[in-house]
C-alpha cells in the first residue's frame, strides 16, 4: 500500500495540453519569450497552468534550446569586500535580465583551472571569473566548448577571454600625483599576489608616473596577498626598520591598506619607529569599511556598478564570434583623512603688499 502523503506527481505540458486540446508544443511555446502564441491561447495556458501547478522545467527545456540561462561566477575564497560586492551585485544584474546564477569558491592561493571542468559541467552560458587566476589553456578550453569567460578585475595576456576592469595603471598613477602633490619624499608600494595582472598593473602605474616626476620609489614591500593580514605584516617590516620608514605608502587594495592601519595605529610610538610625521596612507577599490571612522582611507575608487554592468552585456548581448572585449574603465581619487588632498598653491605676494594688508 502507498501512502498518499508521500507520493506527488507533478503535473506536465503534456497534462495541460491535454486539459485544453492542444498540442504540446502550443503549451512549450507559451511559456517561451517572443514565441508565435496568440495572446489568448497563452492566457488560457497560463491559467490551466496555475490550476493544476505545473511549471516548465528550466533545465529540460535548456536540452533543447542549447541555452541554459545560467551563469558561473567563480571566485577565489572570501576575504575581501570588493568581490562580495560584486557578486551581490551581479546577481542582482543578471537577474533582472532573465538568468540565474551558481557560484563556484576556488580554494585560497590556487587558480581555477581545476573548477573550470565542474563549471562546464552545469552547462553555463558564460562564465564570469573574478578574483582567481585563470590560465590562457583553460580559457581556450572553455571556448571549445563554446562557453565564453569574462575575466573580472584581472587580465590575462594571450587569453581567449574577455576582459573588464579598472584602469589600474591610471589609477595608481593618480596615486603618485596625489603623493608628489604632498611633497612626500620616500614613496612605498605594498604589494599583493606577484602572479596577478591587477598587481602588476598598480605598481606599474605607480613606479612610471613617480619615475616622470623625478621621484624614486623608495621601497617595495611583498605582501604576499590581498589581505588585511597581509597588510598588517607588511606594516610591521616597515616599522621595524626606522631608517627606512616611509612618508606615503600605496598598498595595492584598500582592505590591506586597513590592516596596514591597524598595525599603525598599535605602534604607541610613532616617533620611536623613525616615522616623523604619520604617513599618508592610501589604498584602491573602494569598499565601504574604508569609510569608517576608525579607518576613513584614502583610496582609488573602482567603478563597480559600470563594471559589473559591461561584463552582463558581454553575456545578455554578446559581440561577434571571435571577437573579445577588453573593458578598462577609469577610477576616481577619494581624499579622507588617511592621505589628505594637498594644500592649494598660495598665490606670491610681494612685501609691499604684505606690508598694505597688515596695515589694513
Amino acid at each position: 500500500m502507498t501512502d498518499s502523503r508521500h507520493t506527488r506527481i507533478r503535473s506536465t505540458a503534456r497534462d495541460v495540453a491535454q486539459a485544453l486540446g492542444i498540442s504540446q508544443s502550443t503549451v512549450s511555446r507559451a511559456f517561451t519569450e517572443d514565441a508565435s502564441v496568440s495572446p489568448q491561447t497563452r492566457a488560457a495556458i497560463l491559467r490551466m497552468a496555475g490550476s493544476m501547478g505545473y511549471k516548465p522545467n528550466a533545465l529540460a527545456r535548456s536540452l533543447i534550446t542549447n541555452r541554459s540561462k545560467i551563469v558561473g561566477l567563480v571566485s577565489g575564497s572570501g576575504g575581501n569586500p570588493f568581490y562580495a560586492d560584486a557578486l551581490q551585485r551581479f546577481s542582482q544584474h543578471l537577474q533582472q535580465q532573465g538568468y540565474q546564477t551558481l557560484l563556484f569558491t576556488a580554494p585560497a592561493g590556487h587558480d581555477v583551472d581545476a573548477l573550470l571542468p565542474v563549471v562546464l559541467q552545469y552547462q553555463v552560458d558564460a562564465v564570469i571569473v573574478l578574483s582567481a587566476p585563470l590560465s590562457a589553456a583553460m580559457a581556450e578550453a572553455c571556448e571549445r566548448a563554446n562557453t565564453p569567460v569574462i575575466l573580472f578585475n584581472r587580465a590575462l595576456s594571450g587569453a581567449k577571454a574577455h576582459t573588464v576592469a579598472c584602469d589600474n595603471v591610471g589609477g595608481a598613477a593618480l596615486v603618485a600625483d596625489w603623493f608628489a602633490a604632498l611633497d612626500c619624499r620616500r614613496p612605498t608600494f605594498v604589494a599583493g599576489r606577484d602572479d596577478t595582472s591587477t598587481n602588476r598593473e598598480r605598481l606599474q602605474g605607480f613606479t612610471s608616473r613617480l619615475r616622470e616626476r623625478g621621484m624614486p620609489l623608495w621601497r617595495v614591500v611583498a605582501g604576499g596577498d590581498f589581505t588585511y593580514e597581509a597588510g598588517y605584516r607588511a606594516m610591521q617590516t616597515l616599522l621595524a626598520t626606522p631608517g627606512d620608514a616611509p612618508d606615503a605608502i600605496f598598498f595595492a587594495n584598500d582592505i590591506m591598506a586597513l590592516g596596514g592601519i591597524d598595525a599603525l595605529k598599535l605602534d604607541q610610538e610613532t616617533a620611536a619607529a623613525g616615522l616623523h610625521r604619520r604617513p599618508a596612507i592610501v589604498g584602491f577599490d573602494g569598499i565601504a569599511m574604508g569609510g569608517w571612522a576608525s579607518y576613513q582611507l584614502s583610496t582609488i575608487v573602482q567603478p563597480l556598478e559600470e563594471m559589473v554592468a559591461a561584463a552582463v552585456r558581454i553575456v545578455t548581448d554578446p559581440p561577434p564570434e571571435g571577437q573579445l572585449v577588453e573593458a578598462k574603465l577609469p577610477g576616481k581619487v577619494l581624499v579622507r583623512a588617511s592621505a589628505p588632498a594637498a594644500a592649494p598653491a598660495r598665490p606670491s605676494v610681494s612685501p609691499e603688499q604684505s606690508a598694505r594688508a597688515a596695515v589694513l
